[in-house]
């Protein structure tokens, strides 16, 4: 299994750094308008993680999860406010925006009705389909890909692509890069990162359309 290069694996070092020092803040000041502050910073940090999940990888466009937050974010400070200690009310709080998701999403939830949605995969002469019967492809360079891509910017698994919840996610693996052209000629660069793709498009494993790849998988999903 492929493992994350050096700057990733800084940035997410850095990130569980800075959350343990937030989360000890309260053990060293008591200035009401410090702790406000981080808490608020924090806040902001978190809604904008999940829009990032939620729009970016989800594909999907709803800002109700913000009352979840809201509601989590009342019932901590409400509990802080009343003498609990801070790990318990944020633990409080975290609970009560998981109960109030739970009571707003559990009615709703429903099973899909069954589609025959799938994506069409052509490189070459070579076709592959991705359905309910066949979830995944990996391409990249290796002879165990399901799409050989024959390039030296491509890695060994480059890219994964994986029907998911109704959806068909692009997923990349690599050193260089995917790149997606999309029908309206919209270019996307992901960088182990993951998108939904929709309509007809083509796929370039680590070069840049600009360089005018040759080694394009085009797609298209009905």
């Amino acid at each position: 299994m492929m493992g994350l290069p050096r700057g990733p694996r800084r940035m997410g070092l850095a990130g569980v750094v800075a959350l343990v020092a937030f989360a000890a803040a309260p053990l060293v000041t008591t200035r009401g308008d410090l702790l406000n502050t981080l808490v608020v910073l924090f806040i902001s940090v978190a809604l904008a993680q999940s829009w990032n999940v939620l729009g970016g990888l989800a594909g999907q466009v709803n800002l109700g999860h913000a009352a979840f937050f809201g509601a989590g974010a009342l019932t901590a400070r409400l509990l802080w406010f009343a003498e609990m200690p801070i790990a318990l009310a944020v633990a409080a709080g975290s609970l009560a925006a998981i109960a109030l998701g739970l009571v707003i999403g559990l009615p709703a939830f429903r099973k899909p009705n069954e589609s025959r949605i799938e994506i069409l995969l052509r490189h070459y002469q070579q076709v592959v389909t991705v359905n309910e019967q066949r979830k995944n492809v990996v391409l990249g360079r290796s002879e165990e890909c399901d799409i050989v891509v024959r390039t030296g910017l491509a890695s060994r698994q480059h890219a994964r692509i994986e029907l998911s919840f109704g959806k068909f996610m692009l997923a990349d693996h690599s050193v260089n890069g995917t790149y997606v052209r999309l029908g309206d000629g919209q270019v996307i660069q992901l960088a182990h990162e993951a998108i939904a793709l929709h309509g007809a498009g083509a796929i370039s494993l680590g070069e840049a359309f600009s360089e005018s790849p040759t080694e394009l998988i085009e797609f298209i999903v009905q």
